[in-house]
């Protein structure tokens, strides 16, 4: 930290400075202002030496008072010397530009205004947005029997939860709309990098918010007295130091994460009213029977069939529909009700 504050003033003079020397350095660039913790910082110093050189174990009493005083240090000079925040300088810059990144910027304004409240709810928006919204059983408030289509836009939420006489019967605020399965969650958690315990500690340690899925609903959030009386200024840190750190991780995968992006393709069916298969096999249940107008519907994919036909995993939706309660058809159609005769 010292050196990257001699860095930005110009006063590095040479490749190697001793800890001490850096310190003095620094407290003369960033005159008026001056360093605290000069003794602290020298007792950190010889106790580092005599550990690495002489194999002396530091006092662990002394260590744990050390890191107080030397978190201080940090948090104090870095504003003196960048004029940011140690615990969050750069680290947003690294996130695109989106609606966590937003948060994040609230979330430390918020902290910097010493409104540790504020803090800690624009955390949990975070990890709302990340984690929370992909359990979210409120599109499941009506039952798609019959909408085979439907099963791909359907929730990570545990199964039994994903039906409308659940939710009548369990769901009495709006924040019972996130049912989590753990065990999802965790393994997801520790694909991304993400230690599990670091998000459960924002979850546990933040009021909990709720957005309804409709276009700019507003944010939903529950007041809990015994949660805000123990977010202090500490915590806060806490929470903004992992919520960070947890958004830089969950980009940092996704970015390695290789996705094909194609366009939509569409094959012209022979005449209306074409049978849609369950399965790739012509003898499998009829789930759906096209509109006697449809022709041309988008396919996925084409694969060999269980009886040896060919086939065609298709999906449609009737036209000026954009909901999820339109009809939606998705099978298989077999390539005998396909018309190849002007396809290029």
């Amino acid at each position: 930290m010292l050196w990257a504050i001699a860095s930005h003033k110009g006063q590095l003079s040479k490749e190697r400075a001793e800890l001490i020397q850096l310190y003095d350095d620094v407290d003369a660039a960033i005159s008026p202002e001056r360093l605290s913790f000069r003794p602290k910082i020298v007792a950190l110093n010889k106790r580092r030496i005599n550990s690495k050189h002489y194999g002396i174990c530091p006092d662990k009493k002394e260590a744990t008072r050390l890191l107080e005083s030397i978190t201080e240090f940090l948090e104090d000079s870095f504003k003196k010397g960048l004029g940011a925040n140690f615990w969050t300088v750069s680290l947003l810059d690294l996130l695109t530009k989106d609606e966590v990144n937003s948060l994040l910027r609230e979330a430390q304004d918020a902290f910097e205004q010493t409104d540790y409240i504020e803090c800690a709810t624009a955390c949990r928006k975070v990890i709302f947005v990340l984690f929370e919204s992909l359990y979210n059983i409120e599109r499941h408030k009506q039952d798609w029997q019959g909408n085979a289509f439907f099963g791909i836009f359907s929730s990570r939420a545990p199964y039994y939860t994903r039906n409308a006489d659940w939710i009548a019967k369990n769901v009495k605020t709006p924040f019972d709309y996130i049912q989590i399965d753990h065990d999802h969650l965790n393994s997801d958690l520790l694909a991304r990098g993400i230690e599990p315990s670091a998000f459960w500690n924002i979850w546990r340690g933040t009021p909990a918010v709720y957005r309804y899925s409709s276009k700019d609903a507003p944010w939903l959030c529950k007041r809990n007295p015994t949660i805000e009386a123990a977010i202090t200024e500490e915590h806060a840190a806490y929470l903004l130091e992992q919520a960070i750190d947890i958004a830089l991780r969950v980009e940092e995968h996704n970015r390695k994460v290789c996705v094909i992006r194609g366009g939509n393709f569409f094959i012209r069916l022979r005449a209306g009213g074409v049978n849609v298969y369950s399965k790739a096999d012509r003898s499998s249940e009829v789930t759906a029977v096209t509109e006697p107008d449809v022709r041309e519907v988008s396919v996925r994919e084409g694969v060999p069939g269980l009886d040896g036909g060919k086939y065609w995993r298709i999906f449609h939706q009737a036209e000026g529909e954009t909901s999820l309660s339109a009809d939606f058809i998705s099978g298989y159609v077999h390539n005998d009700d396909v018309d190849w005769s002007n396809t290029g």
